[in-house]
């Protein structure tokens, strides 16, 4: 009789496995329906040693497949959501044996909906299983709804699926239930859950115990026993004082460390900065507690970098390597980050600009020459010498204008009649003649005309001599011949084949570390730079004018590119879709806008506060180096009039000695005395 009692064991555990898988089965089920929508993606994953079926993604469900002792039960529980015909079904055989898990799988686009594990009850498979689901980067979802089932009955369910929901904190899943059997006095499947930051579940983000949200009843077709809501709402608007670690490295205007304190643990706090003002808004929001971390790991203000162990340096790799919760620093959106982190809605669009040297201001003598045209002083040159040439030969050379004066009959005297016209001076005699009267009436006329447009303007042009010509384009900065470099890391951002330009630049840049090329733009005025657009407008604020009332920065007018500027959180972070939430009003309430305009009209406040401008009015009060233009010409004037009268006196000496030794050897003809006469009348 002994023997028949192990049969009746045996009986007992086959009914008990049976009607286990059974329920199993109807509560996945039934959690299937009510919480993953139609026609999106499920990824199950099934426990498998079966190394020849690594790589497999597609199983047929009828078939027996050794991936466990029970594993006709896990074949009808998948074949059952199979046969639902409602979604669409990848499933994964994670190994038991260690070996390098294969991250090339990235063929799969399309994110998942929910995740159905089966899994051991050794916490080392289950965080293997999960490293293979997440090697489907572009269909890993941790913020989805995960159900994991335990099918074996064990001595401590709560136990087990607390090293279950641990697991899952590591991996930044909370949206998670575990159904497992329960060793309670009636057969039921227990559903256990964590809650982040609701005590005694979770605090913070850290786990601390598993809580029981329902029962599934083994009776008949099975059914929840309070039919409660198995994914609540599990993180909340108030973090109820939280920390949340921010790794940030200063650079203005986004972070900036004029004001800076340390706080009781020694961390260094920001308090301006349009990044700060953000983050302290929603930092104020959510009720959380901000802190910074310390910037001594931060040194040199490089942009964070992936390294080619997958690592990141700067501030992205206190937030990779778990020591930040948040990073910031106007840093933009490139593929690799937002691969590896969580990305925040983009509250700035930025591009680049590039910082060339200021135009040097004309000297106000040269300016002169601006008034006019060079083809107007050509013109107006050529009508002197013509007026001049034409008074001459009308005087002179037509019989009847005989009688006209002595004053016209002279080629220099009609040049010093014409160049006093055309200077708005009085002549020493007007003409006589009615030809000349009315030719000398038109040359009034147009000097007057030429001689108001010119004091007009040259009143002006000594006051604002202008500049020579600014660098405005890629072409002009290629043609000017100076230097130029920028950061290394922005060359991506500048690569263009069809464009031979950017090619030029980039093969002739100059390597830049930090703000050296800034520095060295605004120092010197030979090199030109790539900078930031909202770093160009606060230094176009913070760095003062010059004499002539323009900002000592100069920059291009167009973009060269557009940037995104985010901040970034680690991958699936529970804090994302609320800073989200928050960042998204401010932008809708232009609040990023307004801090900035606020960052840069304080700049400008204080800027104008040192520098002791004052209001003016209308006027300007001509002063001495407003005039030096006049008094050199002038000088340049008494100059050429001290060397022509020298020139008369040498002149007339030696033609007086000529003349003398002429008389000795020879007496005077009619004519000769005749000039000699008419000379001593001029």
């Amino acid at each position: 009789m002994l023997w028949i009692v192990p049969m009746l064991i045996q009986a007992a555990a086959g009914n008990n496995r049976d009607l286990l898988d059974f329920h199993l089965t109807k509560c996945l089920l039934h959690i299937s329906d009510s919480y993953i929508d139609k026609g999106l993606l499920i990824t199950s994953s099934v426990f498998s040693t079966d190394t020849s079926t690594h790589n497999r993604r597609v199983w047929n469900f009828n078939q027996q497949y050794p991936y466990s002792d029970n594993g006709m039960a896990n074949c009808d529980l998948f074949n059952a959501i199979h046969l639902r015909e409602k979604w669409q079904i990848l499933t994964l055989f994670p190994l038991t044996v260690e070996q390098k898990f294969d991250k090339t799988l990235q063929d799969f686009h399309y994110k998942s909906s929910g995740y159905i594990l089966r899994v051991s009850n050794e916490l080392g498979f289950l965080s293997r299983q999960f490293k293979i689901i997440k090697s489907y980067r572009n269909s890993w979802n941790s913020r989805t709804r995960f159900v994991i089932v335990v099918d074996e009955f064990l001595p401590d369910p709560r136990h087990a699926a607390e090293g279950i929901l641990k697991e899952m904190e590591h991996f930044k899943i909370f949206n998670v239930v575990v159904v497992i059997p329960s060793n309670g006095l009636f057969r039921a499947l227990d559903i256990y859950t964590w809650f982040p930051y609701e005590l005694p579940s979770g605090q913070c983000g850290k786990f601390k115990k598993p809580v029981c949200l329902d029962h599934w009843i083994m009776e008949g077709k099975g059914r929840p026993l309070r039919n409660v809501s198995l994914f609540p709402q599990k993180i909340p608007h108030n973090f109820g004082g939280c920390k949340i670690i921010a790794s940030v490295f200063p650079q203005k205007p986004f972070i900036m460390s004029l004001n800076r304190e340390t706080n009781n643990e020694n961390i260094s706090l920001y308090d301006e900065g349009s990044d700060i003002r953000l983050f302290l808004f929603f930092v104020e929001a959510l009720n959380l507690s901000g802190m910074f971390t310390p910037t001594v790991n931060l040194k040199g203000f490089l942009p964070p970098v992936q390294l080619e162990n997958g690592s990141w340096t700067g501030a992205l790799g206190e937030v990779f390597d778990k020591k930040a919760d948040i990073a910031f620093s106007g840093m933009s959106i490139n593929l690799e980050r937002f691969i590896d982190f969580d990305v925040t809605k983009i509250y700035f669009f930025s591009g680049l600009l590039w910082i060339v040297p200021c135009a040097e201001p004309l000297g106000r003598v040269t300016s002169i020459s601006r008034v006019f045209s060079v083809s107007l002083w050509l013109l107006t040159l050529i009508m002197i010498i013509l007026s001049a040439g034409f008074m001459y030969s009308v005087s002179t050379w037509l019989p009847k204008f005989i009688e006209e004066t002595d004053q016209y009959r002279t080629i220099s005297n009609c040049f010093y009649n014409v160049w006093a016209t055309f200077l708005g001076i009085s002549v020493p005699k007007m003409p006589v003649t009615d030809h000349l009267k009315i030719f000398f009436v038109m040359l009034v006329w147009y000097s007057l005309a030429i001689n108001t447009v010119f004091q007009a303007f040259f009143t002006s042009y000594l006051i604002e001599p202008g500049f020579q010509k600014q660098i405005t384009s890629l072409d002009d900065l290629i043609e000017s011949g100076i230097e130029y470099g920028y950061y290394p890391g922005m060359d991506v951002l500048l690569s263009n084949s069809s464009d031979w330009r950017f090619q030029k630049i980039i093969s002739n840049r100059l390597p830049c570390i930090n703000r050296s090329c800034m520095a060295r733009a605004l120092e010197r005025k030979n090199f030109a730079t790539l900078s930031d657009t909202i770093h160009t407008e606060y230094m176009k604020a913070s760095a003062g004018h010059d004499s002539f009332g323009r900002s000592v920065v100069c920059s291009f007018k167009q973009e060269s590119k557009i940037r995104q500027i985010a901040m970034f959180l680690e991958k699936g972070s529970f804090l994302t879709e609320d800073v989200n939430r928050v960042i998204n009003v401010a932008i809708e309430a232009g609040l990023n806008n307004f801090w900035w305009e606020n960052i840069l009209d304080s700049l400008r406040n204080k800027e104008v506060g040192a520098e002791g401008h004052t209001l003016m009015d209308d006027y300007t009060v001509f002063l001495l180096v407003h005039l030096q233009a006049a008094f050199y010409l002038l000088l340049l004037g008494h100059g050429l009039a001290f060397v022509t009268f020298i020139g008369e006196l040498l002149h007339n000496k030696l033609k007086a000695k000529t003349t003398n030794h002429r008389n000795v050897l020879a007496p005077l003809t009619f004519r000769e005395r005749r000039r000699r006469n008419n000379w001593n009348k001029a």
